[in-house]
C-alpha cells in the first residue's frame, strides 16, 4: 500500500518541492511512509535532488508518466492524495481520487476550494497540511470507501446547459 500520492505534472505550479518538504517533516515520525509522485516535467531533475538532498530515496518514489489507466490503476494502491498545487482550474485528480476511496489533502484550489467532504483537508500553508496527513496517517483503520460527488451524467448535462445558454446569446 502507498501511504501518500502525488498525481500531476512536475512544473512549479504543481509545487512539489512543497511536497518533497512535507514528506521530510513527516519522516520524523514515520520512518517507514511510501510515497509515489506520478508525473513528468520540467522540474523533475530538481525533485530528484530534493529526494536525495534529504535522504528521501527510500520514502518517495518517482513513478514518470503513466497512461491514464495506469493511473487509475495506483490510485486504489494509495491511502491519501496529496496534493499541493498552488493553482487549480478543477483539479479532476481531486475526484478521481475521492471515487478511488483515498483522503485528499490539499491546498483550496480549484474543486478543492468549494468541494464538502469528509474526506477532503484543505490548508492554506504547509504546516496545515502536514497536520492534516499527520492525524491521517496516525488513523488505524480509515474508511477507504468510494465517494462519488459528479457522475459523467450530471457532467454532461452541465456542459450541454453551458453550452446551449451560450448559443442563445
Amino acid at each position: 500500500m502507498i501511504d501518500i500520492l502525488g498525481v500531476g505534472s512536475l512544473n512549479k505550479i504543481k509545487n512539489y518541492s512543497e511536497f518533497v518538504e512535507i514528506i521530510r517533516s513527516l519522516v520524523i515520525s514515520f520512518p517507514t511512509i511510501r510515497c509515489h509522485i506520478i508525473g513528468e516535467g520540467s522540474e523533475r531533475a530538481a525533485i530528484e535532488n530534493s529526494i536525495r538532498k534529504n535522504k528521501l530515496d527510500g520514502n518517495i518514489e518517482l513513478r514518470g508518466e503513466l497512461d491514464y489507466t495506469k493511473v487509475m490503476e495506483e490510485l486504489p494502491m494509495g491511502k491519501i492524495l496529496l496534493h499541493t498545487s498552488t493553482f487549480e482550474g478543477q483539479a479532476l485528480v481531486i475526484m478521481e481520487a475521492l471515487a478511488a476511496g483515498l483522503y485528499v489533502v490539499s491546498h483550496p484550489t480549484g474543486i478543492a476550494a468549494s468541494l464538502q467532504s469528509e474526506k477532503l483537508f484543505t490548508g492554506k500553508t504547509k504546516e496545515d497540511l502536514i497536520q492534516h496527513l499527520f492525524r491521517l496517517l496516525q488513523m488505524g483503520y480509515p474508511d477507504f470507501s468510494p465517494e462519488i460527488h459528479y457522475t459523467i451524467e450530471q457532467t454532461c448535462s452541465t456542459y450541454v446547459s453551458i453550452f446551449q445558454s451560450k448559443v442563445k446569446m
